[in-house]
This record gives C-alpha cells, sequence and structure tokens, in this order.
C-alpha cells in the first residue's frame, strides 16, 4: 500500500520526473473532483503545481549526499530526447480491491514516448553510476489524492499536455513542499563522431 506523503517526517526524497502543464494540471484536478463526486472519495486533492509522473525515483535518504546530487545531474543533463505529447484517458486506484491506495490519471497507447523518455534516463542514470536506483517496472500515472477506496479504471476526457522538461524534484516529505534542483528541456542529442557507424 502506498503511504500518504502529507504525513510529518524528516525524509528527504529525490526523484526525477516530469510535470504537467499549467491547463493539464486543472484538466487532472477537474477528473479528481469528478471522481470524488462519483465515487464518494473524501481525501484532499493533491495541488496542481506538485502533480506529477514520477520516471525514476533515487529513494528517500536522511539526508540527501552531494555525491547522488552530482551524478543525478549528470544524468538528467544527458537525456536526448525530443518534446512529446501524452495523453492520459483514465482514473483508476493504484492499489487493489483490499487496498485502494492513490487515486491515479493513467493512459495506454498514448504514453509510449514517455516510456522512451523513461528508458532514456535508465541509461544515462547507469552511466553515471546510479544504476541501482533504475525503477525496472514502470506504470506512467500522475497520483491525484490518497483515498483507502478502490476505483476500478473509469474512463474520462483526455488529459493532453506536451512534455518538453525532465526534472529533478528534492521532496521534503509531509511538509507539502517539492524543490526543483535540475531543470533540463528536451531536444534531441546531436550525433558526435562516435554515434557513427563506420564501414
Amino acid at each position: 500500500m502506498v503511504s500518504n506523503p502529507d504525513v510529518e517526517t524528516k525524509v528527504e526524497r529525490l526523484f526525477f520526473a516530469i510535470r504537467l502543464s499549467e491547463a493539464a494540471a486543472l484538466e487532472a484536478n477537474r477528473a479528481a473532483l469528478q471522481a470524488c463526486a462519483g465515487f464518494g472519495l473524501k481525501s484532499k486533492l493533491i495541488p496542481a503545481e506538485r502533480l506529477h509522473v514520477t520516471l525514476h525515483w533515487l529513494q528517500d535518504h536522511e539526508t540527501l549526499s552531494r555525491e547522488l546530487l552530482d551524478r543525478a545531474m549528470a544524468a538528467g543533463g544527458r537525456v536526448g530526447v525530443a518534446p512529446f505529447g501524452v495523453v492520459f484517458d483514465r482514473v483508476e486506484s493504484l492499489g487493489d480491491v483490499h487496498h485502494g491506495g492513490p487515486l491515479v490519471l493513467a493512459g495506454g497507447a498514448g504514453l509510449a514516448s514517455l516510456r522512451k523518455l523513461q528508458k532514456a534516463l535508465a541509461a544515462e542514470m547507469v552511466d553515471a553510476g546510479i544504476g541501482k536506483y533504475v525503477r525496472r517496472s514502470f506504470k506512467p500515472h500522475v497520483t491525484l489524492l490518497y483515498d483507502g477506496k478502490y476505483v476500478a479504471p473509469h474512463a474520462i476526457s483526455p488529459v493532453v499536455w506536451t512534455v518538453d522538461e525532465l526534472v529533478l524534484v528534492h521532496s521534503l516529505v509531509g511538509r507539502s513542499k517539492h524543490v526543483t534542483l535540475g531543470r533540463w528541456q528536451l531536444q534531441s542529442r546531436q550525433m558526435s563522431l562516435g554515434d557513427w557507424c563506420w564501414p
């Protein structure tokens, strides 16, 4: 069962993510409100400015080390992926009928490019020496609220936006604060001589 990050702790969390556009975040919250009304959910919504998709979680720490931060920054800065569109077209519980877990935005074919970004970042994390943090299993989702009630997959009006930025986020768990430590505009990496296959 996924714990509620709004319970105050002294944990420092580090993760790579993409953020929703302002318009998409408002649409996501609208979908969450409709789900609350339709399924009897009582929990408060996650604020629009904190909505995101986690690509890789670099675990929780008592204190973030300089070495980890440097290696994460190096990995994020080397990702070469062009901007792309995403489509989240349903809400559902991340858990199961016994442990409902958070209510999330989810999707299918409209998230193929997002999965490619996650894999590209994984490769750079390995090269930067932080491969142990690579998420091997990836189910793209946007957490909307935490509620113990199970919601089966339910179609919604698609939440669509263009992903053009990768971020490294320092989350002060339980203090409702996300600090952006790194931000990289997505763009295709230019080929170097080493990328060419010579006869």
